[in-house]
């Protein structure tokens, strides 16, 4: 009996929530309105962080826009349609894909708290469900709970062993765990099991086996993934950025430029540790080894204006410069 009561209140809150969005969409009448409304969900048990998270959904984000197109006619409110007698599946579903899409919103936000409780709601409602189970150890990752993240990832995987995201995002945890080892062994997982990728690719996949690859000391073989990555994406920055370095590093400076003018050209994911600057800054260095002094003042220049206070462009610029005036 309690479970029955529990499911009815779950499914008459879900209602309560997608009434008060409509009211606020509708009238621009969210103070007034909705009070009564988060008094019965309080009534009902739902908690305060569930009551904020629905009030943070993208349907209420624009609520204080007042702006309006020209002649535009009065907005009128629908009288509230009436309930009708659903199975439990069906409701339970919807739900959960709610509390999902609320999860991912404020995820990319990067309201890690507020997500984590919404991804905590579709599970309570869900157990099994390895897109919210993956969603948690995601968040649990930003949040810097690492163990946590790969408990609630493996969970996921236990449940769907092909699950593509869940094995990246669990290589992605062990490579800040420095586990590189296990790393490589998830990402080998992901681009095995290339299904259910999410916001993640195949490719990207590729792209962290070679970086952690080359964490290992395993130079060719982290070259050869990057070359899996470019042959699905050959416009990929953040793969044509690794293997540029990969080969700086190498002391093939000839190729590495030309990754790097690559990479500068082409649009699309960089990651969170390279990006434009790093390009200029490191193909400055592989034109200077080449003795192409000109080229990587402007190499230099080019990353400084940018990024005005990156030390490591301006050190190197100013050292070349004193060499040439010798």
């Amino acid at each position: 009996m309690q479970r029955i009561l529990k499911w009815e209140h779950t499914v008459f809150a879900a209602r309560l929530r997608k009434e008060c969005v409509n009211i606020v969409a509708a009238q621009k009448q969210a103070p007034t309105s909705c009070s009564l409304l988060v008094a019965i969900l309080k009534w009902l048990g739902i908690s305060a962080i569930a009551i904020s998270t629905c009030f943070q959904s993208p349907a209420l984000a624009i609520e204080n826009d007042q702006t309006q197109p020209a002649n535009a006619e009065p907005e009128t409110t629908q009288p509230a349609e009436p309930i009708q007698p659903e199975e439990a599946a069906p409701a339970k579903s919807s739900e959960v894909e709610y509390w999902l899409k609320q999860a991912q919103y404020l995820l990319s936000r990067k309201q890690y708290n507020q997500a984590l409780a919404a991804y905590e709601q579709a599970i309570a409602l869900m157990p099994d469900s390895a897109p919210a189970l993956t969603g948690k150890g995601i968040v649990l990752s930003e949040l810097k709970r690492y163990d946590e993240a790969i408990t609630f990832l493996q969970k996921a995987i236990d449940i769907k062993s092909d699950y593509s995201l869940a094995w990246f995002q669990q290589g992605m945890v062990f490579r800040q765990l420095n586990r590189n080892f296990e790393a490589n062994q998830a990402f080998d997982k992901a681009i095995q099991s290339n299904s259910d990728w999410g916001n993640q690719s195949i490719e990207t996949a590729w792209t962290y086996k070679g970086a952690t690859l080359w964490k290992m000391g395993r130079k060719e073989e982290a070259i050869a993934a990057f070359d899996e990555a470019l042959k699905l994406n050959s416009q990929l920055p953040l793969a044509l950025y690794n293997r540029a370095t990969a080969l700086l590093q190498m002391g093939k400076y000839e190729d590495a430029v030309k990754d790097y003018e690559r990479a500068l050209q082409s649009k699309g994911f960089w990651g969170l540790d390279t990006g434009p600057t790093n390009a200029w800054y490191n193909r400055g260095i592989a034109l200077e080894q080449l003795g192409k002094y000109d080229d990587a003042l402007e190499s230099y220049n080019r990353a400084l204006r940018i990024t005005p206070n990156h030390t490591k462009a301006r050190q190197q610029l100013a050292n070349l410069r004193r060499r040439l005036q010798r």
